[in-house]
Formats: C-alpha cells, structure tokens, sequence
C-alpha cells in the first residue's frame, strides 16, 4: 500500500487524473452563468427565423386553397339552388300541360282532332325533356357539392 498522503498510480504506471471541478466552487445566485460562445446563437436565430418563415409559407397556401373549396362550395350551392328552382319551375309548368292533355283527350272526340291537342302534346313532351335534363343537372350539382366539401376535387 502507498503511504496515506501520496496518490495511488493506476495499473499503467501514471498517476490519477484530478477533476478540475472538485477545486473550484459552484457560482454564486448573483452571478451569471458564462456561456461557451456566443457563434452559435445567431446561427440557430437564422435556422428557427428560416422555419418560421417556411411554417408561414405553408400555412399561407393551405389558406389559400381553403379559401378555393370555400369559393367552390359557395358556387356549387348557388348553381344547385337555381337548379332547383328551375326544376320546381319545369314541374309546375309539366303538370299544367298534363292537365290541358288530360282535359283535351276527355273532351268529346270531333272527326278532326283539335289543331291545339297536337301542340300541347309536343309541349309536354319537350318539358319533360327539359326536366329530365334539369334534374340530371341536380344531381351532378350535388355530386360536386358532395366532392367539394370532402375536399375531393
């Protein structure tokens, strides 16, 4: 054993390392703490101010195109209701000519048919034509309202 005041060598000959912090006292409350270098602050100011730029960026397109299927549904509900208007329109107008058929096919048949029941006829069936249409237009409308509220363009 080595004498109480001396230090012990390691196994490879040399003496023990000291830890420099064991001779030092901790810093008082008053005092602030040193930093190691000031270089890399600005550096991560740059990198966080570059992604917050980025972050913004994104968030600006994201805006933009919420405001585009915003814009989007507003059309489709416009078109969809004038649509429906329109059909409302059609059938009130299609049940009036079916009345006037219904009321000239009852009537007392002449030899000659009346000249207006082969108008009336073809009106009817050019507004069934147009309601047809009308209501395929419906429900394309809602197809794309459906599409443009899930966000499926």
């Amino acid at each position: 054993m080595s004498p109480p005041g001396k230090k012990r060598p390691t196994k490879s000959g040399r003496p023990l390392l000291r830890d420099p912090r064991t001779d030092s006292t901790p810093p008082t409350r008053d005092e602030a703490p040193v930093r190691a270098s000031a270089g890399p602050q600005p550096t991560r100011i740059t990198l966080l101010e570059s992604e917050l730029a980025r972050v913004n960026k994104e968030r600006g397109a994201d805006a933009d195109d919420l405001a585009t299927m915003l814009v989007r549904i507003a059309d489709a509900e416009r078109a969809r209701s004038t649509a429906a208007l329109l059909a409302q329109e059609l059938g009130q107008q299609v049940a009036a000519l079916e009345a006037q058929v219904s009321e000239l096919k009852d009537a007392p048949r002449p030899t000659d048919p009346h000249p207006r029941v082969g108008e009336l006829a073809s009106e009817l069936d050019a507004a069934r034509l147009r309601l047809g249409e009308v209501m395929g237009i419906e429900a394309r409308l809602r197809t794309r309202t459906a599409w443009a509220r899930t966000g499926v363009c």
